[in-house]
């Protein structure tokens, strides 16, 4: 068995070599590798598709994982510069803020961790529902919105404010507990960079709303309405981003319960 899957890796490295300029084929091959259970030829390939393909959020973030794991769950130099850039890019970046999480490995870094994706997935699903029922997609057009539906223009900005950082709302205290965690753990520098990418990324949040605020309406038809259906899980998620800070302690015990079956 072992044979055909030499001879099939043989030859989609010969393909490669002669289009090496190109990094999605190279990203083929380290998946390849993986299946084949060859870890360090694939992490050869990845870092060939990286240093092609630096931009690629995808290959960057497999490609630190891959060092990651490989490495007995540390984060070397080289991991290390793939999730700040990443950061840099976008603070709210799950991959890179997983990691953070997981290379403390204690736990208060796993709880953190816990936390964030439940928030996450709450702030992503509420402003998800914002969308389909506006009916809108660009920024653009969301020129106007606060005049013309208030509500959920008044909605979407405090999932902007949340996903930006700022308190009281739930993401804030999602990226402040694997923040603290990191520094717990003598990350500072991984702290630093994810402060740093924080602050940089309120522009891009607070940009939608000050076009829903402060720009004329856009000239926008009118969609059909959404179901009952997404106007109330839209409204359930929406409020565990507003009011979580009222009532952390359920979703914290959870976090905490699992993270002790986690790390021993």
């Amino acid at each position: 068995c072992a044979l055909p899957i030499f001879a099939l890796l043989q030859a989609m490295q010969a393909n490669v070599y002669r289009h090496a300029a190109d990094p999605q084929r190279w990203f083929v091959l380290s998946e390849a590798y993986m299946a084949a259970e060859a870890v360090q030829p694939s992490l050869e390939a990845l870092a060939r598709a990286h240093r092609l393909a630096p931009e690629d959020d995808k290959i960057a973030m497999t490609y630190a994982q891959l060092r990651f794991f490989s490495q007995e769950g540390k984060l070397d130099a080289e991991a290390r510069q793939v999730i700040d850039h990443l950061l840099a890019k976008n603070s709210d970046h799950e991959g890179a803020i997983m990691l953070m999480g997981m290379a403390t490995f204690t736990h208060n870094g796993v709880t953190a961790l816990l936390v964030y994706l439940a928030l996450y997935v709450a702030m992503s699903a509420a402003a998800f529902g914002c969308v389909l029922i506006s009916g809108r997609e660009r920024i653009a057009d969301y020129a106007g919105l606060g005049k013309t539906r208030p509500l959920l223009a008044a909605s979407i900005a405090a999932l902007m404010f949340s996903m930006a950082g700022i308190p009281p709302l739930a993401g804030f205290f999602g990226k402040m507990w694997v923040i603290v965690a990191a520094i717990d753990a003598g990350m500072l520098w991984l702290a630093a960079s994810a402060l740093i990418a924080s602050v940089v990324s309120c522009y891009y949040y607070i940009k939608v709303v000050k076009v829903m605020y402060f720009d004329e309406p856009a000239a926008f038809a009118p969609t059909s309405a959404q179901s009952a259906l997404v106007v109330v899980a839209t409204g359930l998620a929406l409020a565990v981003t507003l009011f979580f800070f009222l009532l952390p302690s359920p979703l914290m015990d959870a976090a905490k319960t699992a993270a002790s079956a986690l790390v021993k």
